[in-house]
């Protein structure tokens, strides 16, 4: 039985310590999410090129708020470059874009003090102001894409039960859990690596693994920029012999360039991890034969067999081991150096 795997790539923009500095504003979409420099590309379009090359689709879930500082035109560019490679987009929320929208709009510096200080966690908000901030991303999305989202990813995967509850109706799944981060729907009880409905909405969590020694162990979420590719491919295995369904994992529009400071003022490419990246592509292509790549869509078109599939038990945790990610740790404490 092929488990499902997921790429999903959340495509977001940074404040670029704007709420610090007066002068500064968020950082445009040329250094985030496309990553340009010297005439090429590392971010969206060097993923969707070896997406592209083996015949696959991910899921971008892409922050909608930054387009109120920003301007629409620059999200709309990430939106409609995404579509015009049929890659699948769905819905990305970061609160303090729109917070900071509100305090550049407003003026003075106890509206600017005010807005600062509100979370970007959309967990800290009320459910009845979570339902509005959704609503507001959901109408910004249907401007841009011209169809309405079918799934959700909360910015930083701060979400609760309150946010599945909020969700507009045409969302249908969420893939915010994240078992190894307990801002991410604390005090829930959801269950790591399985596929649930929840408040009417399917919880499609974060993968993760063990890793750890001792009281030290914990879970780590499948990451491309922050696991080998070693230890990406023995989760996945480990994960489909043992009956795992589905399987998500997790990059960034940024994942794949080092920056040297907030501003971006100077990045490069990370080639450790575009190996990574690239490394993963190759083995799922190898062994379709037991891998699915698919996409957020495609499952939300087919909410009888979710219904149909979902266990009461919890599903495989896969173990990193113990060697691995101590390799890995230090291999990345070098390579994240900007040199």
């Amino acid at each position: 039985m092929k488990t499902r795997v997921y790429i999903t790539i959340d495509a977001e923009t940074s404040m670029g310590l704007a709420w610090k500095y007066l002068d500064r504003r968020p950082l445009p979409v040329e250094k985030r999410i496309f990553a340009q420099k010297n005439g090429h590309a590392y971010g969206l379009p060097f993923m969707v090129d070896e997406l592209r090359s083996h015949g696959f689709r991910a899921t971008f879930f892409v922050e909608v708020f930054a387009s109120l500082c920003l301007g629409e035109g620059p999200i709309r560019r990430v939106f409609d470059y995404l579509l015009e490679r049929g890659q699948d987009v769905q819905l990305h929320t970061h609160p303090t874009f729109h917070n900071y929208a509100l305090a550049t709009h407003n003026g003075g510096q106890k509206s600017f003090a005010y807005y600062k200080n509100l979370s970007d966690g959309i967990n800290q908000y009320t459910r009845d102001e979570q339902r509005a901030l959704l609503q507001e991303a959901h109408s910004l999305f249907l401007r841009f894409v011209g169809v309405q989202p079918v799934a959700y990813r909360a910015g930083g995967f701060w979400a609760n039960i309150d946010t599945l509850a909020a969700l507009p109706d045409s969302i249908v799944i969420d893939s915010s859990f994240d078992a190894s981060d307990r801002q991410s729907f604390p005090g829930s009880r959801l269950q790591p690596n399985v596929v649930q409905q929840v408040e009417g909405v399917f919880e499609f969590p974060l993968s993760v693994g063990t890793t750890g020694i001792g009281p030290f162990r914990g879970y780590k979420h499948l990451e491309i920029s922050a696991l080998s590719l070693s230890e990406l491919q023995k989760a996945l295995l480990q994960a489909q012999s043992r009956g795992l369904r589905d399987c998500v994992i997790v990059f960034h529009s940024f994942s794949a360039v080092k920056h040297k400071d907030d501003f971006y003022s100077q990045f490069k490419p990370d080639h450790l991890v575009i190996a990574r990246y690239r490394g993963l592509l190759r083995f799922l292509a190898d062994n379709h034969d037991r891998f699915e790549v698919t996409t957020m869509a495609a499952a939300a078109a087919n909410c009888a067999r979710l219904l149909e599939e979902q266990v009461q038990q919890p599903a495989p945790i896969p173990d990193f081991g113990t060697l691995a990610p101590l390799c890995r740790k230090g291999v990345q404490a070098i390579n994240r150096l900007y040199f």
